[in-house]
């Protein structure tokens, strides 16, 4: 994994002067707390249908998951629902300033900290901003995508030059077997709920 878990719980353990084991339940308790109001937050602003909202909150904020099984999943998560959240804000709002997109490109690379699998989503939001900026003849919003993108940029070059300097590897994987392994779709992923792929129950 990326510094960012261990560095956030570096932080805790200071500021607690609890033991690691305990600043870790505290880390994750506080982030689970905010990732179940930031979704709440996130749904309002989707204009889901208010009946809606309650049924999801219980579901998605207090039953476990699988793809929340590991440290760094849950502050991953909450960086990621944070950045939606500020676009959302800043398209919703014509008085919002454009540096909360900025802010929500920070959001984006600090999920990239936590777990490398957001690098593959990372862009996306900004890159969607931008080319609905060129849907609706908008400089301004394609101004600000830019200037997310290249804030993002930004941040993830110095996490993976901090990375090469440390270690010599920018980045570094845990080595997996390759293949095609079909057995896979009726395994829980994040995609799709459990109870919807494993019907032996």
């Amino acid at each position: 994994w990326p510094p960012g878990y261990s560095w956030l719980l570096w932080l805790v353990h200071a500021f607690s002067g609890t033991d690691w084991l305990h600043a870790a339940y505290l880390l994750n308790g506080f982030a689970l707390c905010a990732i179940v109001i930031v979704f709440w937050i996130l749904l309002f602003q989707l204009n889901v249908p208010r009946w809606f909202i309650p049924l999801a909150m219980i579901y998605f904020g207090f039953i476990p998951h699988a793809f929340l099984s590991s440290y760094a999943d849950i502050p991953g998560l909450l960086s990621y629902l944070t950045g939606l959240c500020l676009l959302m804000r800043y398209l919703r709002s014509e008085k919002e300033k454009a540096w909360i997109v900025l802010l929500a490109a920070l959001a984006f690379s600090f999920a990239v900290y936590f777990k490398y699998l957001y690098l593959a989503i990372a862009f996306v939001p900004h890159l969607c901003l931008f080319l609905y900026g060129i849907q609706l003849k908008r400089k301004d919003l394609r101004k600000s995508a830019l200037k997310g993108i290249a804030v993002l940029f930004l941040f993830l070059s110095i996490l993976f030059l901090y990375l090469y300097l440390y270690s010599g590897k920018a980045y570094y994987f845990y080595p997996t077997g390759t293949g095609f392994y079909p057995e896979q779709l009726i395994r829980k992923i994040t995609a799709i709920p459990a109870s919807f792929m494993n019907l032996n129950f």
